[in-house]
């Protein structure tokens, strides 16, 4: 029998025992769990999925944000041998029941009033749907909603009779675990034990990037090897804490969960990035783990704070950025820094680099990139500060990571090399292909074959070896082909285009054109202290979206882009926008990446603009 991650756990709670386990904060106090209170919640929990009548093999859905419920339901299902299936907090009504209703979910575990509204949208196609366990009863709204509520109650949502199955509240899982015990006090512990390497464990679906999302089967083998494979990497244990910013729903939160269970380290839940600056000087973890927009947002605000320092703002942000991106490279090709490299590196030090350090609280050990390519620029900006951040790659389909950059091992520009248990090559296409014990044994429903017959699941990403160290180059089928042959990689023009300033997003299009154009997307905070700093008069953000001496600064930096580029890839028209790309109008994936496809029929007027006046030609970003 190979090795799950329920047996991990229980070997965990037996040599933790009061130590903390989790931290989470509510109504603005940390409080913390220990491994022993962790147990004890999900044996409950796992005992009242049994008085359910659910089986092994019966699907559990997870629809709620980050926090102690979610691993506490997530180790309860996996302890009955049912198989969890994470729902992103953040999906529509129509995603979460079309997921529901793939996955044949019997059960769906819901966060609050709120995503209970969700379900009750999407009934009529939720027949399979029996139980409805609600962990709170109260939704506390940031803002008025559309019916301009800002408390939403329980009560309220029952009142309306549209529930697509039995609702049980939180409070009521300690009644079904009694009846559980009474007709079996061994029930959780005899399925918990029964759960082998090959079982399914949890139906992943992918984020749909383009086409319909997919449920990827991850076995309790997978979790295994990809937990083993990252304690390796990443060398972690009792006196590490890590602040977990990505969404549990995300595969690979899922494993930084579990590899933190198997080391002994604390897993402090973040609220998001609202909050995480205060976060980060509070709990003042020994590392974090989040997806490229963390950072970048992290660097643009540092470089705009750094304009209040007068011997900073005489040197500029391009300079603040390139005396870091020099000693990073320094620092991995192993040189000493001369007499007068020294000197810089000692004001820069002084005046920038303790700030960095400081920001994350000052005990980071290494922080991690991953979900979407991290612009080189950004990573050397922070090694070189004395913050490694390293950038690991991997997908649903591979259980998480594949490849990582380890803290005493790292090559920026790359996303590291292979975990244990894990091959990579490159097909003749330069494709990347992947094998090993961490890859899924296939697809939800489907009877397509996620590898070829020598055991290669082609990732559909373009990439090439740097030494032992992966470089990813851009996705196969989001190649451009522009009308003069040339092929340009939209991921890579993007990630340079993040890098100016003011920028927050960009959606590169070329497909059959005759030269590339962009739609740019604003940082509101760096909008609004530049707005401040120009006096430019307002600091309404649409207003600024239309600012001429905004789209001057963003001219600039696209053509400092421009100047590194050869001229087939040069973004030669661009347009911001007013509004920002999001999530709930459909521009992003609940892991934050770029919809293309979507955002190329939606601004579709807008792209045919570029092409069909008669000064098309001329570029836009002089």
């Amino acid at each position: 029998m190979k090795r799950t991650f329920t047996a991990e756990f229980e070997r965990r709670v037996a040599a933790g025992g009061d130590a903390i386990a989790l931290r989470y904060r509510r109504d603005g106090v940390w409080q913390a769990m220990s491994w022993a209170q962790w147990h004890a919640e999900s044996e409950k929990y796992a005992a009242a999925l049994i008085a359910l009548g659910l089986k092994a093999g019966d699907r559990v859905a997870i629809l709620c944000s980050n926090g102690p419920e979610w691993v506490i339901a997530d180790q309860a299902i996996l302890s009955t041998g049912c198989v969890t299936v994470p729902i992103y907090a953040s999906n529509l009504a129509q995603h979460c029941a079309s997921i529901l209703e793939d996955s044949g979910a019997r059960v769906a575990i819901v966060e609050d009033p709120l995503q209970l509204e969700k379900l009750c949208q999407g009934a009529p196609g939720l027949e399979q749907l029996e139980h409805i366990i609600v962990q709170k009863a109260l939704t506390v709204l940031d803002r008025p909603d559309s019916h301009g509520r800002t408390r939403i109650a329980l009560e309220d949502v029952l009142h309306a009779g549209r529930a697509p199955a039995a609702v049980i509240r939180g409070e009521e899982l300690g009644e079904l675990a009694q009846q559980c015990a009474d007709d079996d006090p061994n029930a959780v512990r005899t399925r918990r034990r029964a759960v082998r390497g090959p079982d399914a464990a949890s139906i992943v679906y992918t984020s749909g990037t383009s086409g319909r999302p997919r449920g990827v089967v991850l076995t309790h083998s997978n979790f295994a090897a990809e937990v083993a494979g990252n304690a390796i990497a990443i060398p972690i244990d009792e006196s590490d804490e890590q602040l977990l910013i990505l969404p549990l729903s995300h595969a690979f939160a899922r494993v930084l969960y579990m590899t933190a269970v198997r080391a002994g380290t604390i897993t402090t839940f973040s609220a998001g990035f609202g909050s995480l600056l205060e976060e980060l000087a509070q709990i003042r973890p020994t590392f974090i783990v989040g997806v490229p927009a963390v950072f970048d947002r992290l660097q643009a605000n540092l470089l705009l704070s750094a304009q209040n320092d007068a011997i900073l703002r005489r040197l500029g942000s391009r300079r603040l950025v390139a005396g870091a991106v020099d000693e990073s490279k320094r620092r991995q090709a192993g040189e000493s820094r001369s007499p007068a490299q020294h000197g810089r590196y000692f004001m820069l030090d002084r005046l920038l680099f303790r700030r960095v350090r400081a920001l994350f609280g000052g005990k980071l050990r290494f922080a991690i990139s991953g979900g979407a390519p991290l612009a080189s620029e950004v990573a050397d900006f922070f090694v070189g500060a004395g913050v490694p951040l390293l950038e690991g790659y991997g997908l649903t389909e591979t259980c998480g990571a594949a490849l990582v950059n380890r803290p005493d091992h790292f090559r920026t520009g790359t996303v590291g090399t292979t975990l244990r248990g894990v091959e990579a090559a490159l097909a003749e296409d330069g494709e990347i292909l992947l094998r090993g014990s961490t890859i899924s044994p296939g697809y939800w429903n489907s009877d397509e074959k996620i590898v070829d017959d020598k055991g290669w699941f082609r990732t559909g990403d373009i990439g090439e070896f740097d030494d032992e160290f992966l470089r990813v180059t851009d996705r196969k089928k989001d190649l451009i082909v522009t009308a003069l042959g040339r092929s340009v990689s939209p991921q890579f023009l993007e990630t340079q285009l993040k890098t100016i300033p003011l920028v927050e997003r960009a959606c590169v299009h070329g497909d059959d054109r005759e030269f590339v154009s962009a739609l740019i997307t604003l940082d509101r905070e760096a909008l609004r202290r530049v707005a401040e700093s120009e006096k430019l008069g307002t600091l309404d953000p649409r207003e600024l979206a239309q600012h001429k001496r905004i789209y001057e600064l963003v001219g600039k930096g696209v053509a400092r882009v421009n100047a590194e580029l050869p001229a087939a890839e040069q973004v030669r028209r661009f347009a911001i926008l007013a509004g920002e790309f999001r999530l709930q109008t459909g521009e992003l994936t609940p892991t934050m990446k770029l919809r293309r496809r979507f955002v190329t029929e939606k601004y579709r007027s807008i792209f045919d603009s570029f092409y069909s006046d008669a000064d098309a030609g001329r570029a836009r970003a002089e």
